[in-house]
Parts: C-alpha cells; structure tokens; sequence
C-alpha cells in the first residue's frame, strides 16, 4: 500500500506465511522472493513452491555461512534441473571477480551487496560490477 514492488519470504516458512505473502503481493500487484537460505532440501522446497504459486526464488549465502565456505554458486548449480516455470536469483558474496561465473548459471537476478557497501569506494565498485554484467 505504500509503494513496495517486492518482498521477501523465508523458504523456511510455513506453507500458510509463503501462501499469505503471495496473496499480499497478488493484491497490491507486487512480487514475492522467497529465500532459501537455510532451506535444506532446496530442489524439494522449490517444487512446494511452485506449488504454492511462488515465481521468484532466491539462493542466498549469509556472511556466517559465507565465513563457513558455503558460496551461493554451488545452491545456484543445484537448481539448474529445478528452475521450470521459476525465476531465481542469487545473492551472497558476489563480486566483480566472481560474477562470471554466477553468471554462466544464467541467474535471472543478480544481488551484490558487500562488495559495493564494503569497498572503499563503493561507486567504483558498483560500476565495474555493473560493467561486468556486460
């Protein structure tokens, strides 16, 4: 109601909470990514999914997870037999150096965060990541 195109919903989430974000989001004419960071069984999870009527879902490393050597690439890899009739996007640790070969896995959104915010110069930074996107 105020303006928002997209929210998000933990892949964790009952059934019911993904069910009623989609309904939110069908009714202010938004969209729902739902993230499965912590989901275990994530091709299993992304079938429910789609069941629900989800259409976005996002494979995300957290930087503790990150610290641990879990790379979101590896989630991505693992849904590439998974994806029909779904978008995915793909966020965690993502940089210029390791953007091409996120995306040779054909992501359809690509989320940077760290790389930008945490680089001395974060204009820069978003401009040769934006440049690698090429």
């Amino acid at each position: 109601d105020h303006g928002a195109d997209c929210m998000t919903v933990l892949g964790v989430a009952d059934d019911a909470t993904v069910s009623g974000a989609l309904e939110v989001a069908e009714r202010y004419h938004g969209a729902v990514l739902v993230d499965l960071i912590n989901v275990a069984d994530k091709p299993g999870r992304v079938a429910r999914l789609r069941e629900l009527g989800a259409g976005l879902v996002g494979v995300h490393s957290g930087i503790d997870q990150q610290n641990r050597g879990l790379d979101p690439l590896d989630d991505l890899r693992g849904l590439s037999g998974h994806r029909e009739g779904m978008e995915v996007a793909v966020a965690g640790g993502i940089s210029a150096a390791s953007l091409p070969a996120v995306l040779r896995e054909e992501p359809d959104v690509v989320i940077v965060g760290g790389a930008i915010t945490g680089a001395a110069n974060p204009a820069s930074a978003a401009r040769e990541i934006r440049e690698a996107m090429s």
